[in-house]
């Protein structure tokens, strides 16, 4: 069983590494266990994959395409797993 003081510990750590990201105007988009781990000391939690996350600095990333067809807009990029 894990203690209480771990997940606090844990949790701590997460929303720290997604303040910092928020900080630097960086948009995870998908966070879940399976994307983070804790560093070799196991003092941080440690963010990976940021294969879908957003830089909000670089409006150039978000371009959408336009389809005359279609009935809304797409975006270029996806979010979550697919």
């Amino acid at each position: 069983m894990i203690s209480a003081d771990i997940v606090a510990f844990t949790f701590r750590e997460i929303c720290k590494s997604i303040a910092l990201l928020h900080a630097k105007e960086i948009i995870h988009r998908d966070i879940k266990p399976e994307n983070m781990f804790f560093s070799e000391d196991l003092q941080k939690v440690i963010m990976i994959d940021f294969g879908s996350s957003e830089d909000l600095t670089r409006p150039e990333l978000r371009k959408q395409v336009h389809d005359p067809k279609a009935r809304r807009n797409s975006h270029v990029n996806f979010v979550g797993t697919p």
